[in-house]
């Protein structure tokens, strides 16, 4: 827990992506950083407050993490399927709740090069 004020943001980052069972409130200490904000959000309980706010977030990847979160509220996933970001379009159509035509809808947008989305979609099992 002392971890969490470090310094280093490596060190914050390095917390934030490795540990599942701190306490609720080091996660949200975590959430308040910058640095390790992305790294923990797939850790964290997704309240609708908290949903909200990552979802938009001004850094893309928390707004890919967010959208890969299985507690992703449908508004939101919905939203998120049309944010400026390939990266967080391609994170939503590998959840396996999108709904065909948003799938269609983000599949005609402007992607990502086949590594990366390769790369996510592999992350998200399909």
């Amino acid at each position: 827990m002392r971890l969490i004020g470090h310094p280093d943001a490596a060190v914050r980052a390095a917390l934030a992506a490795g540990h599942r069972a701190e306490p609720r409130e080091a996660f949200a200490r975590l959430l308040d950083d910058p640095v390790t904000r992305a790294g923990v959000v797939r850790h964290v309980r997704l309240t609708a407050e908290r949903a909200e706010r990552l979802a938009g977030d001004p850094d893309q990847d928390v707004r890919v993490e967010v959208a890969g979160h299985p507690r992703l509220p449908a508004h939101l996933r919905d939203r998120l399927g049309a944010d400026p970001s390939a990266r967080v379009r391609v994170a939503v159509f590998a959840r396996p709740d999108t709904p065909e035509p948003l799938r269609r809808q983000i599949a005609g947008s402007p992607s990502l090069p086949p590594a990366e989305m390769e790369r996510i979609l592999t992350r998200a099992g399909l």
